[in-house]
């Protein structure tokens, strides 16, 4: 059985557009060429996909969404908004507060240009019905059905940039990025974070929180499943077709790269097992090569898998990192690429036996 029982009363509940109706308040006066209140600015962060950003220590974020929302629907700050879309892919993929600041921006130009437009889907648009789809979308793609029992994390519907993040409390996703898919698109788009939340479930969170190189390793399994969910043409068509933005090149540069990346990885534990570098040193190492929670490696592992035709066992093991890589190595060997040696695989497997079984 793919569907979920009652569905649309389970899931209803849990979709929330109050960052999404502050945001249109505020951007609307803004527009009219009105000044924001403090009250004004106070109820946008205190809506449930702002509050978060607006609480934390580090105030950069919520302070980029408000100055972004300046820039992009008002008149004022044009030094400041040509600075940042001139901002060039070199400094964005060095420099992580910039590429933000370009991200958002860009996406708030495009959603002045589609206002009306965005309001109405926002208004008339059947998310219920996009939820289900996108649970039936994990069922088909798992090959089971979900248990009833299990708590998927509510979506935050948010104006941010076009993407969508895994948060401990919910799923944080871009409402413009919804709007500019196709329908399929969409429900790939909610299936993929709904396995991330799905997972989480199954996967063993001793083990991926006792340390960063458990994080890591356990990491590229989990994004590199769910790439397949919604990016199974591939980087090149994903980054050109449907997701659009400043990180796409650097994204399709990564995958690109992926093998040469691995390898790296690969060695930088070998010499850690031997003794050569400190844990200290190996993490400094793989932080130089681990780039956006392993996405682009990840994928490209679980495309080789896909490719050697082992596509069924890496999904029913869905959760569990030796078994990720051991069919890894298996694709490997039959598609030429390259190999994890035994060392590191005993390594692995001694690191996660008691943790998995």
């Amino acid at each position: 059985m793919l569907l979920v029982l009652n569905a649309q009363v389970i899931f209803g509940q849990n979709m929330d557009f109050t960052s999404i109706d502050e945001f249109f308040k505020i951007s609307c006066l803004i527009k009219q060429g009105k000044d924001i209140s403090e009250e004004q600015w106070q109820q946008f962060e205190q809506s449930k996909g702002y509050k978060d950003f607006a609480e934390q220590e580090n105030k950069f974020l919520i302070q980029t969404i408000k100055a972004s929302i300046q820039m992009a629907f008002g008149n004022n700050l044009e030094n400041e908004k040509n600075r940042i879309m001139n901002l060039s892919q070199e400094e964005i993929s060095e420099n992580k507060a910039l590429m933000i600041e370009k991200l958002v921006l860009i996406n708030y130009l495009e959603i002045n240009q589609n206002y009306s437009n965005l309001k109405l889907f926002r208004e008339k648009y059947d998310f219920d019905s996009l939820h289900t789809k996108a649970i039936q979308r994990l069922s088909s793609f798992l090959k089971t059905s979900i248990d009833t029992t299990i708590q998927f994390k509510p979506i935050r519907f948010v104006f941010l940039s076009s993407d969508g993040k895994d948060a401990e409390d919910a799923l944080y996703i871009d409402l413009n990025l919804i709007y500019n898919m196709t329908e399929q698109q969409r429900v790939n788009f909610i299936a993929h974070e709904f396995f991330h939340s799905y997972r989480r479930y199954f996967e063993n969170h001793d083990f991926n929180y006792k340390n960063d190189l458990n994080f890591m390793l356990d990491m590229i399994q989990n994004e590199g499943i769910a790439d397949q969910i919604d990016k199974s043409k591939g980087y090149d068509y994903y980054f050109s077709e449907v997701c659009k933005d400043p990180i796409s090149e650097i994204m399709i540069q990564l995958y690109n790269q992926a093998e040469t990346d691995l390898e790296k990885i690969h060695n930088v534990v070998m010499s850690y097992t031997v003794n050569q570098i400190s844990e200290d040193e190996m993490i400094d190492k793989l932080l130089e090569v681990y780039k956006f929670n392993g996405h682009a490696i990840g994928f490209y592992m679980s495309s080789q898998i896909v490719k050697a035709g082992f596509e069924d066992e890496m999904v029913i093991n869905f959760y569990n990192p030796y078994k990720f890589y051991t069919l890894y190595n298996l694709a490997a060997k039959n598609n030429g690429t390259f190999l994890f040696c035994n060392e590191f695989m005993e390594f692995l497997k001694n690191r996660t036996e008691k943790y998995y079984h």
